[in-house]
């Protein structure tokens, strides 16, 4: 297709597509080699254009799998046509047919609607260019599929049997940058805070958000109910804990529940909840960034009781600053820690079964607390948590956290969240910044937090983004990062 990569320069240059020497040689060398040529970025940046550019180049065309959630092998493979082989059937009136041989007849290419993937492999005298669009939508299944076609080149079709390749098509495969890395072990894994062989955090390159699944990032990306959250922040911290204010990081500023005081919790062993003193500054210092029309619960008025009592679908963002309790054993009792009111007959434990019927349409939840994060692995379905409980009562977008944090580098990392997301950054690249700035003012501690859920913009006022200026933000969150091969 290609002699060298200064053929792919001077014919792309032709085709009106000009990109850099790397990517230059990355497009010879999956050519050369027959491999293919995965593209990620964001809508946009010039993906699907790449391939239409390279079959120009190619004199040949471009055959295109657009990819969706729910996709089966039937779109891209194709079907037998059932309208034609009756009619095949009834036109064959001259008694003369050989009936043993009709299945084989009936089930052979000629009556079979071809799809993208079957079409690519029929070529003869050329290859064309095969474009997998969006593939980060694919399940499974799907992958598995994909996988055939382009480690073996052939098709396994029931009744039409094995097809193998004429010519070796050359692939594309874009991706929108949010796919799914694994499942099990792997949703605890903090991906930005891995390391290259240079030494760099995966951070610095790419924006990183999860999703429980592709079911339900699909449904978060689906529009949502007319009548929006008119009110921007609710904010809770300072909670008043009945037990001891306990230290237990040895001096770096971090606070964790020690057992002793809070009878029969769970049934597990008494847990006594030390204060977190920076929770206050932390939901004020959130609320001074976002303005607009907010609402704070501190100090003994930070309550399960007085939580409920608000028109919580009121609020874009709701940022808790409490203690948490994850519990993988029984996953429906993990809690946030607020205050109690026993003349109200609320624990102060908000409970995982009781935060799902909460009536949510925050565009961000953020918990601000211990292991939120962490739960029960349930394979494909991700970790039952209190971030999952938060998605399902109806939440867009939740940051949680997967271990405790240390309270002063939690203070900082929240400030620069919201700075970004004022600023008009994404949840996922407003948490990126916010890490990437703890990082480069000489810190390392960043890997506690991860954002779930769409990487979409905050809905701001005018007054709001005149108001900000620069950006920051805290720990280990995925999402987007610009076209890269």
């Amino acid at each position: 297709m290609f002699s060298s990569p200064k053929d792919v320069a001077d014919k792309l240059l032709a085709a009106a597509y000009v990109i850099d020497q790397t990517v230059l040689s990355v497009i010879y060398l999956a050519a050369k080699m027959r491999r293919p040529l995965l593209i990620e970025g964001p809508p946009g940046c010039g993906k699907t254009e790449l391939a239409y550019a390279v079959a120009r180049t190619a004199e040949t065309v471009v055959e295109r799998l657009q990819c969706y959630v729910g996709i089966n092998e039937e779109k891209a493979i194709g079907k037998f046509d059932e309208a034609l082989q009756k009619l095949f059937l009834e036109a064959g009136t001259d008694g003369n047919r050989d009936w043993e041989a009709l299945p084989q007849k009936l089930h052979g290419l000629e009556f079979f609607t071809k799809g993208p993937l079957l079409r690519a492999l029929l070529y003869e005298n050329k290859p064309c260019v095969l474009l997998v669009d969006e593939i980060d939508k694919v399940d499974q299944e799907f992958e598995a599929l994909l996988l055939e076609v382009l480690s073996d080149w052939q098709l396994s079709i029931p009744k039409l049997g094995t097809v193998k390749a004429n010519t070796v098509a050359f692939v594309v495969l874009t991706s929108n940058e949010e796919r799914r890395i694994g499942d099990g072990k792997l949703n605890l894994l903090p991906f930005d805070a891995l390391r290259d062989p240079q030494g760099r955090y995966f951070l610095e390159s790419h924006v990183v958000t999860y999703a429980p699944s592709a079911t339900v990032l699909y449904l978060l990306r689906e529009p949502r109910s007319l009548k929006r959250a008119n009110r921007d922040f609710l904010g809770v911290g300072g909670v008043v804990y009945s037990g001891p204010t306990v230290s237990t990081d040895g001096g770096d500023g971090s606070m964790a529940p020690k057992a002793s005081v809070v009878a029969g919790f769970f049934g597990l062993d008494a847990v006594a909840f030390p204060d977190l003193p920076g929770s206050t500054e932390e939901v004020v210092g959130a609320a001074t960034i976002i303005k607009g029309s907010n609402q704070l619960l501190l100090d003994r008025n930070a309550t399960e009781a007085a939580f409920k009592a608000l028109p919580l679908a009121d609020f874009r963002i709701i940022h808790l600053a409490v203690h948490g309790v994850a519990n993988a054993e029984f996953p429906d009792r993990a809690a946030l820690m607020l205050g109690s009111s026993p003349a109200s007959g609320e624990d102060g434990l908000l409970q995982v079964r009781e935060i799902r019927d909460l009536p949510l349409r925050t565009e961000l939840v953020t918990l601000s607390a211990c292991d939120t994060g962490s739960g029960k692995l349930l394979g494909q379905e991700g970790i039952a948590s209190l971030e999952r409980a938060f998605l399902l009562a109806g939440a867009k977008s939740v940051i949680a956290s997967f271990w405790p944090a240390a309270d002063t580098f939690t203070i900082a990392l929240m400030k620069r969240l919201y700075q970004h997301l004022i600023n008009g950054s994404d949840k996922g690249a407003a948490l990126r910044e916010a890490k990437l700035s703890w990082i480069f003012s000489g810190n390392s501690a960043t890997k506690p937090f991860r954002s779930i859920g769409p990487a979409s913009r905050l809905s701001v006022t005018a007054q709001q983004q005149s108001s900000s200026k620069h950006s920051s933000a805290r720990a280990p969150f995925v999402s987007e990062k610009p076209l890269s091969i």
